[in-house]
């Protein structure tokens, strides 16, 4: 009987919380593993709770943003049991719609409240023409709203390299993070 293991993680394909869910899998010698994209940190509690999925992976501390307060309130008074800690360097990249947008006219960044935090400093240094920062729920889901021209196209995203090749937009600048 082969048993497939389902494993949550908060974000969309491309998110950090995807590779962390792999490199979990990998070092739990896991096989025949199906990924569930779960946006948010309570998506993925929730599914474990409900059975849903057998193991969930969520951000939990960043050496930059410090904790990550989504998650912490999750796991709130929730009795799980902890697997596997995966500690990884998190690298965020800047995108923008097409490389037909002049770089100068990017008006405003989007991203997960942490990769913003984890920014900051070169955003300041590089962008000062930015009027304002968006939040959105996931790296990834950035990324894909501006691919598919839900966000304004003079919005520049904050993700993962993966996140940002796999819509087809242009990148600006790697290793962003402060």
């Amino acid at each position: 009987m082969i048993c497939m293991i389902r494993i949550g993680y908060q974000g969309v394909s491309g998110s950090n919380s995807e590779i962390a869910a792999m490199k979990m899998a990998e070092s739990n010698a896991f096989a025949d593993v199906t990924y569930v994209p779960l946006v948010s940190s309570k998506g993925v509690i929730d599914a474990l709770e409900k059975g849903q999925v057998d193991y969930g992976v969520v951000a939990t501390k960043n050496s930059i943003g410090g904790e990550v307060l989504e998650s912490m309130v999750a796991l709130k008074n929730k009795h799980l049991e902890l697997v596997s800690t995966i500690v990884m360097p998190i690298h965020h990249c800047l995108f923008k719609k097409s490389a037909d947008i002049d770089d100068r006219s990017i008006k405003y960044v989007a991203s997960h409240i942490q990769a913003l935090r984890q920014t900051r400093s070169w955003v300041a240094k590089n962008l000062p023409d930015i009027i304002d920062s968006v939040e959105i729920e996931d790296t990834a889901i950035g990324a894909a709203r501006l691919a598919n021209g839900e966000i304004d196209p003079h919005t520049a995203v904050i993700c993962s390299k993966s996140a940002g090749q796999k819509r087809g937009l242009a990148l600006v600048a790697e290793n962003i993070e402060d």
